[in-house]
């Protein structure tokens, strides 16, 4: 109950919101709609899974799920992006919630809403007589003009609780969701650090330009791309070891244990950092005592992550 009271507080604040500044066309008064849910659906996410204030503003994340970001806001988001995994998984969520708003929305009967905008003429003809304020059946704490009908609130009142749905479904702590608190909190204790990319030029250029997104953060564009490469080369090593690497970057760990795992039934000689990277996909999975047991036989060997892999190791520890 407390819930659904919650959520009818934020439906109600995003729809005073939008009205306040509902912008000159439907399109944009739609755009404004979808990014003020998707902005407070990260808000509530990040409440919900500890996330601290310091973290970029969920309304830069909300503009970039929605492609309203400025052209010299794009750069500073992208390297904020590669140090913090935990906005990149709630970016992600943001994205994934939209379209399934959208999926959401259309299955509402269709009603064409007549918001009034600055540019329809409705303002302009309204007189002081007109205007009064009234209260509103689905929203009673919201007071409407005489420009604005009770039709128009229900009707945004239905595509934000469709935007709601997609976005809060997604906050809902499940055992199957990669992205629950434990999941964050796991992923924020690894390295973040972006898995190197020196030997693509050993590809095609077609697979090499797939493998290198990741060195620009693109891990998940690197990993559906790099996907189809290895199911027609399925016996080439290197290959489905940047395509490990590609799922763990993008924080896929049942995806990456489990192509970890082809890896290394693989014939061939290990790669230089195969060890190190292999122990990160286990702890993310969940596979505690595993990683500890190799990034402790890296720590006390003379391999180039020796110190890495005993000051993880004693953070992970620390963190248990």
């Amino acid at each position: 109950m407390q819930e659904n009271d919650a959520r009818r507080e934020r439906e109600t604040a995003a729809v005073a919101e939008v009205l306040r500044n509902p912008g000159n066309s439907m399109v944009q008064a739609a755009s404004r709609v979808m990014t003020v849910a998707t902005r407070i659906g990260i808000e509530q996410l990040r409440i919900k899974t500890g996330v601290p204030a310091t973290h970029i503003a969920a309304e830069t994340l909300a503009k970039k799920a929605m492609d309203r970001l400025e052209p010299q806001e794009e750069e500073p988001l992208r390297q904020y992006l590669e140090s913090c995994p935990t906005c990149s998984q709630h970016l992600e969520q943001a994205r994934n919630a939209i379209k399934a708003a959208i999926s959401a929305q259309q299955k509402v009967p269709k009603v064409r809403p007549s918001l009034p905008t600055p540019m329809s003429g409705e303002f302009r003809s309204a007189s002081p007589k007109n205007i009064r304020a009234k209260k509103t059946k689905r929203h009673p704490k919201l007071t409407q003009a005489g420009g604005i009908s009770n039709s128009n609130l229900i009707t945004w009142g239905l595509v934000l609780f469709a935007l709601f749905f997609g976005v809060f479904q997604l906050t809902r702590p499940s055992a199957a969701d990669r992205n629950s608190t434990k999941d964050i909190q796991r992923a924020n204790l690894l390295p973040k650090e972006l898995p190197p990319v020196a030997l693509a030029n050993q590809f095609p250029a077609n697979v090499a330009s797939a493998v290198e997104l990741m060195a620009s953060g693109r891990c998940n564009d690197s990993a559906s791309r790099s996907a189809r490469f290895v199911e027609r080369s399925p016996d080439d090593r290197l290959l489905r070891y940047y395509y490990s690497l590609a799922l763990l970057c993008d924080r896929q760990q049942e995806n990456a244990l489990q192509s970890f795992a082809v890896l290394r039934s693989m014939e061939g000689d290990r790669f230089w950092g195969e060890n190190w990277w292999y122990a990160q996909a286990l702890y993310l999975g969940g596979g505690d005592e595993k990683a500890f047991t190799i990034l402790s036989q890296i720590a006390d060997s003379e391999h180039g992550r020796s110190a890495d892999a005993e000051a993880l190791l004693n953070r992970l520890i620390a963190n248990r």
